[in-house]
């Protein structure tokens, strides 16, 4: 989970909603389309940027 301009944004590994996101300090959360239905296990806010990590399974 992590914070930035006003808006908290939480990750899953796995379950429908694997993004989620809070505008009010987390008294409701909206779930949010992922780029990608991957394993996502961090999220972060920098320099009005936002970056989330998922780990992927290697094909081939």
């Amino acid at each position: 989970m992590a914070y930035g301009n006003g808006v908290w944004v939480a990750v899953a590994c796995g379950g429908a909603n694997r993004v989620m996101r809070s505008t009010d300090d987390g008294a409701n959360w909206t779930a949010v389309a992922a780029a990608e239905a991957n394993s996502w296990y961090s999220v972060a806010y920098g320099n009005g940027v936002w970056v989330a990590v998922a780990l992927v399974a290697a094909t081939g």
